[in-house]
C-alpha cells in the first residue's frame, strides 16, 4: 500500500490486488476506511469495486494526522486489514511531501491486504 499527499486537504491511496494463493475465494470489493487521529474523529468507509486499486480522499483537514486502512472482502468477510498513518501538508512549491511507501510483496510475512475467511 502506497499513501501520499497530493495537497493540504487530501490523501491518495493505491494497493495490489491479493495475490491467488491468499483469497480464499473471490474478491467482492475494497474496503478503504479513513478516520481522523483525534478524540472526536469519526471514520468514513469507502466501498470500492474488485478491479479498483486506488483511491483519492478529499476534503481532509491541514496538518492533520488520519490513519488509513484497506482491505478486501469475500462474501465470506473482511480479510486482514492493513494500516497506515499519515499526516496532511501544505500547499505550495516548497510544501514537504510526506510520502510512505510499504510495497506489497508475494510471501505470507509482509503486510498485505489478505482475505483469510473465503
Amino acid at each position: 500500500m502506497e499513501v501520499w499527499t497530493p495537497h493540504s486537504t487530501s490523501l491518495d491511496v493505491i494497493w495490489n490486488e491479493v495475490p491467488n494463493g491468499y483469497k480464499n475465494g473471490i474478491i467482492r470489493g475494497y474496503k478503504v476506511q479513513y478516520t481522523e487521529m483525534t478524540d472526536n474523529g469519526s471514520a468514513e468507509i469507502e466501498d470500492l469495486e474488485p478491479w479498483k486499486r486506488s483511491l483519492s480522499i478529499t476534503g481532509l483537514k491541514k496538518f492533520t494526522l488520519y490513519n488509513i486502512t484497506v482491505l478486501a472482502y469475500t462474501s465470506k468477510g473482511d480479510g486482514v486489514p492493513y494500516s497506515k498513518v499519515i499526516m496532511t501538508d501544505q500547499d505550495g512549491m516548497f510544501a514537504k511531501r510526506l510520502r510512505s511507501r510499504y510495497p506489497m510483496k508475494h510471501c505470507a510475512s509482509s503486510p498485505l491486504v489478505y482475505v483469510v475467511n473465503g
